[in-house]
């Protein structure tokens, strides 16, 4: 192709180089760091193709089946799996849990604060999807705050049969699964981009390998997109700390930080995910042991081995 060919190919394929993305476009908007600190600002990314070795396609990798596996079973990790607990509010916390990752709708500005309100996130990625699909509640819609000023209203209002507003936001919530599972997965798409951006190259570099390897596998790909729906991005306020955070991205630094020079497929298994993640919320100090034991549960329980999962729920859009 002569010289000046060759350049503008060589230009060309650097360009090319970059972080992991889908090729699907990432369309909800800034997303919760964890369920206990504030919100991390983000964009959301547009439509990416594969660009090298090491990036990921989450869209092909999660299709329509185990998307709804994998969400599901993060609901049961959250909830147990009770239908009931897909409207929930846990004792002693000062907001909502709903859907099929107990996303947080807060009721007032300084409970969205110090909590974040990921279910805020979901209703406005759901406004974005195309018709035909079940119509959100009036008292869902965006930016409004939770309707029930604490714990004790909303199971009055659940238990009612008068109880109007709660009986609409459940039955929306039934409807909407398969919503839920892909903006959970959409979350992941942008951690992982958010959490490279944020690394020095150098960790970054090593840090997307491992999400590479880690997502070949059907139970460590559940265990990232597990748990940042559990505790978050590990990103407060723009920044990030490998030491004070639990997120996932703290995960991934731990994760890499075992492994040393060898990140290969050998190296990055559920199990070494699994041990970096219980590593990780270890260092928390401010909940108690039996709180601890119940994340390691968690961890131990469901990341070792890929989710059993059933039929896909039928799509919408497919009519």
């Amino acid at each position: 192709m002569g010289y000046r060919g060759a350049l503008l190919a060589l230009v060309f394929a650097s360009a090319l180089t970059g972080s992991v993305r889908a090729t699907e476009t990432v369309s909800d908007p800034a997303l919760t760091p964890d369920k206990v600190g504030a919100p991390a600002a983000s964009t959301a990314a547009a439509p990416v193709a594969a660009r090298d070795e090491f990036a990921v396609d989450f869209a092909a990798l999660l299709d329509k089946e185990k998307l709804v596996c994998f969400a599901e079973k993060t609901f049961e990790n959250e909830s147990g799996g009770h239908g009931k607990n897909i409207m929930q509010w846990n004792r002693g916390e000062g907001f909502l849990s709903l859907g099929l990752g107990h996303f947080l709708w807060a009721p007032s500005d300084r409970a969205a604060r110090r909590f974040g309100e990921s279910f805020k996130q979901f209703v406005v990625y759901y406004q974005q999807q195309p018709e035909p699909k079940p119509p959100l509640p009036a008292s869902c819609l965006p930016g409004l705050h939770c309707p029930f000023a604490n714990k004790a209203e909303f199971e009055r209002e659940r238990d009612s049969a008068m109880g109007v507003r709660a009986r609409e936001i459940r039955d929306f919530l039934e409807q909407t699964r398969l919503y839920q599972a892909r903006f959970m997965r959409d979350r992941l798409v942008k951690a992982t981009d958010l959490i490279l951006s944020h690394l020095k190259p150098e960790v970054s570099d090593r840090v997307r390998k491992a999400i590479f390897y880690l997502s070949n596998d059907d139970a460590s790909l559940f265990a990232m997109m597990d748990y940042v729906n559990f505790k978050g991005e590990g990103i407060g306020n723009g920044k990030i700390s490998p030491v004070s955070g639990w997120g996932l991205s703290q995960v991934l630094q731990c994760l890499v930080s075992k492994a040393g020079a060898k990140i290969t497929a050998d190296t990055m298994t559920p199990l070494a995910f699994a041990d970096a993640a219980d590593e990780t919320l270890k260092k928390r100090k401010d909940v108690n042991k039996t709180t601890h034991l119940g994340w390691t549960r968690r961890i131990r329980d469901t990341y070792l081995n890929a989710p059993k999962c059933e039929p896909p729920l039928r799509d919408p859009n497919d009519d």
